[in-house]
């Protein structure tokens, strides 16, 4: 039996997900028994902490995970303009 969202183009699929995906985020976090102004307000904090985390973890993931590339010995670690000693 085919499903409801088969015949559906790309972006009606994906309005059908996000609608979905919204739907599971009140029911899992029961907003939706909330006032529309204590609602408004927990979103906010919500979505301010997840996308604090994630620029969080954009700016300072990558330099530690280069750090434990380079003491591990996956990556070289670069003389940073240093020439070297020699004897004259």
């Amino acid at each position: 039996m085919a499903k409801k969202t088969d015949n559906l183009g790309l972006f009606q699929r994906m309005k059908v997900f996000l609608i979905w995906l919204w739907q599971q985020y009140t029911f899992c976090t029961a907003v939706y028994m909330l006032e529309p102004v204590e609602a408004a307000i927990f979103n906010i904090v919500v979505f301010l902490i997840f996308f604090t985390s994630c620029y969080t973890a954009y700016i300072f993931l990558p330099p530690h995970c280069h750090m434990i590339l380079q003491y591990l010995g996956f990556i070289d670690i670069p003389d940073a303009g240093k020439t070297p000693l020699t004897s004259s």
